[in-house]
């Protein structure tokens, strides 16, 4: 199972911040790098002896079901669209018309704020595969199509996927041979069985040059779902949790997958982020929230037994807005990193902005 963190949205955010002031913050290279490296391979390492991968795999992972539920009622108070969601049985599941995509859980049991992501945490489109469970059950999003879809169907020309997945894996390598491979799997996420799902999406020229400035990565849509993602702290977006619709809206789906995190992602992302960039101004989002938006998402959540019990969501994430609004209004060092908090224009640690710039270029084309 692959799970794609959040740290892949981070990653997103300070290379499109870096790439428009052109300059990164000193420790970039020496901390962040290692940081974002120790996370993305604490689900491909369960054994590695390296203490900060072994930190990572420390953190308590979510109800699928409430997470789901607690991320929608958040993203749509940021004004980001989802789709109609609810829970029945896998029978319930199987008797509903094909205008609904079904999400089954592996072990209905198991559904808790369980520190094993392996129990009840294996939630899979394939309802044939599970006789009993839960179900999250989605309504098809009509004129709308995974960003995979579009990339490999419609503006095949544009290599934005494959430019972004090779370089992040060049600059995080280090002796992985298989790290280019594993976050190709995370961040491109290709369902080749999802098309039949958009097989009427059909724009006219005009409506892709819509969706090409939509599915930009360094744009203003796609990175407000990122920052959105980081703060509930469950998967980041990519290709295949995605839709974009004929008007160039973007639509986020599929938060299931998530951790209870110590906040050190918010730092991380807080400290490296251009501050003087455009792109810094997508984090006034998230900003804006206040505890009664927490509050009123988490009571969103349906009173179901596949979500389990709620108590202590709503502190959890109210003392995560606080962190989040302290960190973003200050310039706060960090312990671990340089204690120089100058910036540096380092050919090393400038090419994780490259990324998003070269890649930005291509859709714009």
């Amino acid at each position: 199972m692959i799970v794609e963190d959040s740290a892949h949205a981070i990653f997103t955010i300070i290379s499109a911040s870096n790439a428009d002031t052109g300059k990164l913050r000193r420790g970039y290279t020496e901390h962040f790098q290692k940081w974002y490296h120790a996370k993305v391979m604490a689900e491909f390492q369960p054994n590695s002896t390296d203490p900060l991968i072994q930190s990572m795999r420390q953190r308590k992972s979510m109800n699928p079901f409430a997470l789901e539920f607690f991320a929608q009622g958040i993203l749509r108070r940021l004004g980001i669209r989802t789709v109609e969601q609810r829970i029945c049985s896998v029978q319930e599941a199987r008797a509903l018309p094909a205008t609904f995509v079904v999400k089954v859980a592996g072990n209905s049991n198991n559904l808790r704020w369980n520190p094993n992501p392996q129990n009840g945490q294996n939630i899979a489109w394939n309802p044939v595969a599970v006789r009993n469970g839960w179900c999250l059950v989605s309504r098809l999003e009509p004129d709308s199509a995974s960003l995979d879809f579009v990339s490999r169907t419609l503006i095949t020309s544009q290599s934005v996927r494959t430019q972004m997945l090779r370089e992040s894996a060049a600059i995080h390598a280090q002796n992985d041979q298989t790290l280019e491979e594993l976050i190709g799997q995370a961040l491109g996420k290709t369902c080749v069985p999802a098309d039949k799902f958009f097989a009427d999406f059909k724009p006219t020229d005009p409506e892709i040059e819509l969706i090409k400035s939509a599915m930009a990565l360094d744009g203003k849509k796609y990175l407000t779902i990122c920052a959105a993602r980081v703060f509930i702290g469950c998967s980041a977006p990519h290709f295949g949790n995605v839709l974009v619709t004929k008007k160039g809206e973007l639509i986020s789906i599929d938060h299931a997958r998530g951790y209870f995190e110590s906040g050190e992602d918010i730092r991380e992302l807080m400290y490296f982020i251009g501050r003087r960039s455009e792109v810094f101004k997508i984090l006034d989002g998230v900003n804006t929230l206040t505890d009664k938006d927490v509050c009123e998402s988490v009571a969103e959540i349906p009173r179901h037994p596949a979500c389990g019990s709620t108590a202590g969501l709503a502190d959890y994430f109210c003392k995560r807005l606080r962190t989040w609004k302290q960190l973003h209004a200050s310039s706060e060092r960090h312990s671990a990193m340089e204690a120089d908090p100058r910036i540096t224009c380092s050919p090393l640690a400038a090419i994780g902005a490259r990324i998003i710039a070269e890649s930005g270029t291509l859709w714009r084309v």
